[in-house]
Order: structure tokens, then sequence, then C-alpha cells
């Protein structure tokens, strides 16, 4: 489905929403099978990839892949959050969650 369809579909509901079915679904399947989603080198804003050391989907070299590619970002940071799951920001704080939220903050402190 195309973004502007999505788009269109968003605003014909109250509250606005979307629906995609197999959206992420499909996204691991197009990622697993060798194929980027998108190019990172578009990017040129400051960059965190985080993941942590128990995930069970995102790979060590997965981050390293991206931060190799984000070749025009401000800055990228590589963070592995130890035992932490693939769902940091849902775990306790002192699972994991408060390291993430403490390098989130980080990043979108404003420079001095």
């Amino acid at each position: 489905m195309s973004p502007l369809v999505l788009l269109l579909l968003a605003a014909s509901t109250s509250p606005p929403a979307i629906r995609a079915p197999l959206g992420a679904l499909e996204d691991s399947f197009v990622q697993a099978s060798g194929r980027r989603l998108y190019d990172a080198g578009d990017i040129t804003a400051v960059v965190l990839l985080v993941r942590g050391s128990a995930d069970f989907w995102s790979r060590p070299e997965d981050l390293q892949a991206f931060a190799h590619d984000a070749v025009h970002a401000r800055r990228v940071r590589v963070l592995e959050i130890p035992g932490g799951s693939h769902f940091l920001h849902l775990e306790r704080a002192e699972a994991g969650r408060a390291a993430l939220l403490d390098a989130v903050s980080e990043t979108l402190r404003p420079a001095p």
C-alpha cells in the first residue's frame, strides 16, 4: 500500500489511524532476506542505535552495518545494554529501560 493511500485512510477515520496488516512482518521478512528497507546513507540527523545484549531479533552486526552505512549522519552512537531484551522500552528500569531512556535523553539534549 502506498504512503499516500495510508495517509488518505488515516484521515478518513476518527481518531486518525492506519491499519497495516503484515506491515512489520513483511519488513522483518525483507530484512531477514538481506535486503535493506532504506538507505541509511540518506540520514543526516544524529543517530542512536540501541539493542539489548539478550535481544533475540537484532544482532550486533545489524547495528554495525547500519552505523557503517550512515555516512552522512551528524553523529552515530551504538549502544548495547547488558542483559536487555528486544523490548527494552517495556522492561523494568533496572532491566534496561532506565539505560535506554538515559541514552535517548542524552541524544536529544541540545549541544552546548
